[in-house]
């Protein structure tokens, strides 16, 4: 199994943490809440909430990632997998 890297270049900013989706620097429940909310188009993310928050690499951040984020989070599992 590949990994992601554990975080990504976002055109000329800094690097962002995979899964911090609220990008507070930290990847914790809070993260997998936003995906929650952007998986029910409840928000629109950002293009570099998009970057990190998609962590199965379908193109979107759906269920199955906030699902993957919220066991990162919780230490259930502690790499993030891709497909």
């Amino acid at each position: 199994d590949s990994l992601l890297p554990e975080t990504v270049v976002f055109g000329n900013k800094a690097e962002k943490s995979i899964a911090d989706i609220n990008l507070d620097g930290a990847v914790n429940v809070y993260d997998a809440y936003y995906a929650r909310l952007i998986a029910a188009k409840l928000i629109k993310p950002t293009d570099e909430q998009l970057a990190v928050g998609d962590v199965d690499l379908d193109g979107k951040i759906t269920a199955i990632d906030a699902n993957i984020i919220r066991k990162y989070a919780l230490g259930i599992i502690t790499e993030i997998p891709v497909k």
